[in-house]
C-alpha cells in the first residue's frame, strides 16, 4: 500500500505511529531537552492483525505493567523493550522483540551525542503514565540525533507512535523530519501540553495538527503510511532537546 499522507508544519502531510499496512506498530522514546519522548510504537496493520513493537525509554515499563499507551493493539499483557544504554552514548542499537516477546528482524538504532535519564537519580519519577518518567536528548539540548528502524519490510507501510512530554509543562514543541523511506512531508511538530503541575504528566493526549506552536497540544502522535527505503529502513531526525 502507498503511504497514507501525514501532517507537517506545511500543509504537507505527515501522521505519526509505525504501523505496517499489512501493519506494523512501534513506540519509540526519545526526547529533547526541555520535553522527553518516552516511546516508540511501531506497528504494522494486516488485514487479520497487526504487528506491533514496544520500545521505551529505562526500564519503568515491563510485561507485568500491562502499559497499552495509545496503541489499540495493545490489548492486554504486552511486551515492551527497554532502551537502557550507557550513559552518555554516540550508538546504541538493540534488536526489538514483538508485543508477543517473540524475537523479530526489526532493529532500533539511535544515534548522536546523546544524555539518557533513567538511572542518574537526579530526578523524582513523574506523576501520570510511567511512559512519561524517562528521558532522552543530546548533551548540547539542540543538536539532533537520528532514531532509525531497521529490519522492515520495504513493501509494507508502518504507524509510528512518538510519545513526548515531562516535568515542564508548554516547555516547547519536538521536531521530528524523516530521513530515510517516505510518507512524512515536511517536518511534524508534537507541541507539549502547557496546562497541569510541575513533575504531573497529563493523561495521553493525541496532537494531530503536527505545526509549529499550533493550538493543539499533546503528549503523543500518531505519524502515519511510513515505508520503509529499499533497505528496510525508516530513519527519523529528532530534537536534541528531553
Amino acid at each position: 500500500m502507498p503511504p497514507t499522507p501525514g501532517r507537517s508544519n506545511r500543509a504537507a502531510p505527515c501522521s505519526h505511529k509505525i504501523s505496517n499496512t499489512k501493519t506494523m506498530k512501534t513506540r519509540t522514546p526519545w526526547g529533547a531537552a526541555a520535553m522527553a519522548v518516552t516511546a516508540l510504537n511501531l506497528t504494522h496493520p494486516s488485514a487479520h492483525a497487526a504487528t506491533v513493537w514496544n520500545a521505551n525509554i529505562g526500564d519503568h515499563i515491563t510485561t507485568g505493567s500491562n502499559f497499552t499507551g495509545a496503541a489499540p493493539e495493545n490489548n492486554g499483557t504486552k511486551f515492551w523493550n527497554s532502551i537502557t544504554p550507557t550513559n552518555p552514548f554516540t550508538s546504541y542499537a538493540i534488536p526489538l522483540a514483538d508485543s508477543e516477546g517473540a524475537s523479530s528482524t526489526a532493529t532500533l538504532t539511535l544515534t548522536g551525542t546523546v544524555d539518557i535519564g533513567y538511572t542518574d537519580g537526579l530526578w523524582a519519577d513523574v506523576s501520570g503514565p510511567e511512559i512519561f518518567d524517562q528521558w532522552i536528548k543530546t548533551n548540547d539540548n539542540s543538536t539532533p540525533f537520528t532514531m532509525t528502524i531497521g529490519g522492515l519490510n520495504s513493501s509494507q507501510t508502518y504507524d509510528l507512535i512518538f510519545y513526548s512530554d515531562w516535568y515542564w509543562p508548554g516547555a516547547g514543541e519536538l521536531p521530528v523530519t524523516q530521513t530515510s523511506g517516505t510518507g512524512l512531508s515536511g517536518t511534524a511538530y508534537l507541541n507539549n501540553i502547557a496546562g497541569g503541575d510541575f513533575g504531573t504528566a497529563a493523561p495521553l493526549t493525541e496532537d494531530t495538527a503536527f505545526g509549529l506552536a499550533d493550538s493543539t497540544e499533546g503528549n503523543w502522535m500518531r505519524l502515519s503510511g511510513l515505508t520503509p527505503d529499499g533497505s528496510g529502513n525508516l530513519g527519523f531526525s529528532i530534537s536534541g532537546t528531553n
